[in-house]
């Protein structure tokens, strides 16, 4: 049943309500059959109180919008106390794993991993506890970090000395607007005492996105690369303009899915973070974070700025997106690296 949108939405929309009043959600996930959360209750709240709120507000809801009537959860769901940071990690491994060991595609679940439980000094968690339900014969479970109406929480790529590298001070030979040459040297594992010269090229970093729509149907741009002499098919990309934090990463990508694709994601909708990549690792330390999001709607015709021009916007299939990337069609490194992605999460 939950594999439907707006009643998915019913669902997050109760865990959400009080959060920050009678609880504070770690994570969910909201799948076509169960629903697993990790919430911490704030003092004076009882788990059993909470989860029985969420079922009752739900099923109400729900049997509104179907018009009907009857049992919608099960009457007991499972918990269990989060008692430590080991325990913790995985919990919230499980809540982003889980929708893609069952093999579901984007669009037939909703999660978020907000990451607010803490832990002691000792690893103790502070109040934690993992829910878990299901509906019409199944349960209630946690979720996987999609989600664009709170901030995500999602690993940030750190270039830094760390373990045995270790970068020297260098010279800046070419500071240009776009584009920083410098001219450095580096102390690696294997020659921690010979220093290794090089040459890298400083640029921002940048946001590739895969807008989805209702359908399952991907959005693609034609877009002029002057470079390359070419006009490539691609997913909207950017670069960040406003330093590498979570804020500046998602506000730049809802920027490059309006103004390059002109689509904005639905209320109801959620980006998936897929990790980042590095395009030229051996030339560049740019690095680029990729982005699923689903379900986005077509509001307008793209409003490229700078330099740049979009011909045409193209929905293709997932079928045809695999042959465009088998036949040579599809060759830049950023949709290249998105479709890897969401391949090997089974999005496509």
């Amino acid at each position: 049943m939950l594999a439907q949108t707006r009643l998915r939405k019913v669902v997050v929309d109760s865990l959400l309500h009080f959060h920050g009043e009678r609880y504070l959600l770690d994570g969910f996930v909201v799948m076509p059959n169960h629903t697993h959360v990790l919430v911490k209750p704030l003092p004076g709240m009882a788990l059993s109180d909470i989860v029985g709120g969420w079922k009752r507000h739900s099923a109400r809801e729900i049997h509104k919008v179907l018009g009907r009537s009857g049992a919608l959860w099960m009457e007991e769901s499972h918990d269990r106390i989060v008692r430590d940071a080991v325990e913790l990690r995985k919990y919230r491994d499980y809540i982003l794993e889980n929708p893609q060991k069952a093999g579901l595609p984007v669009g037939e679940y909703s999660v978020e991993l907000r990451n607010v439980m803490k832990t002691e000094s000792d690893g103790s968690v502070i109040q934690g506890a993992c829910a878990d339900g299901g509906g019409e014969g199944t349960g209630c479970n946690p979720v996987q970090p999609t989600g664009c109406k709170p901030v995500l929480q999602f690993p940030l790529c750190e270039i830094r000395d760390h373990d045995d590298w270790k970068k020297l001070p260098g010279e800046m030979v070419y500071p240009g607007k776009y584009v920083q040459i410098e001219e450095c040297a580096y102390l690696t594992p294997a020659r921690p005492e010979t220093p290794v010269h090089w040459t890298v090229a400083h640029r921002k970093s940048a946001i590739a996105v895969a807008p989805i729509t209702d359908d399952g149907k991907f959005i693609l741009i034609h877009q002029e690369r002057l470079p390359v002499q070419r006009t490539l098919w691609e997913f909207p990309a950017g670069q960040l303009d406003d330093g590498e934090t979570h804020e500046a990463i998602l506000d730049t990508v809802h920027r490059e899915l309006d103004e390059e694709a002109g689509c904005v994601v639905a209320p109801e909708g959620t980006l998936t973070p897929l990790g980042w990549f590095f395009g030229s690792q051996g030339f560049t330390n740019e690095h680029v974070y990729l982005f699923a999001a689903h379900p986005v709607r077509i509001v307008r015709t793209p409003q490229p700025v700078g330099g740049e021009h979009i011909g045409e916007v193209r929905l293709v299939t997932g079928a045809e997106l695999r042959q465009m990337v088998a036949s040579h069609v599809i060759q830049d490194a950023l949709t290249l690296a998105l479709f890897a992605r969401m391949a090997a999460h089974g999005m496509v």
